[in-house]
């Protein structure tokens, strides 16, 4: 369920920047990832990043998102925590990843 929600959400991220920089997909891919193919691989499920190269491309975007254009609003992405009363036992916390 947690990857499905980081590809939706790294989706909508993707057309909002394509969107504010009047940017097609493919031209965000080569950008983000290197390869122009990448993201309609990735839309078909038929690749998926490293969580580090997920972030690294989200990053790329953030640090040249428009100034005047909104961040786009996504869903919390459940996060393995540790409870702070001693109990050492992981409990789920939600955090946004943008």
């Amino acid at each position: 369920m947690t990857a499905n929600m980081m590809r939706d959400n790294f989706l909508l991220i993707v057309a909002a920047y394509g969107v504010h920089k009047r940017m097609p997909e493919t031209a965000i891919s080569k950008k983000i990832y290197g390869n122009q193919a990448f993201m309609e691989r990735y839309r078909k499920g038929e690749v998926s990043p490293t969580i580090r190269n997920y972030f690294a491309m989200i990053e790329k975007m953030a640090e040249d998102w428009p100034e005047d254009a909104p961040w786009p609003e996504t869903m919390p992405i459940p996060k393995l925590g540790k409870k702070l009363s001693g109990d050492q036992s992981g409990t789920l916390e939600a955090e946004r990843i943008a």
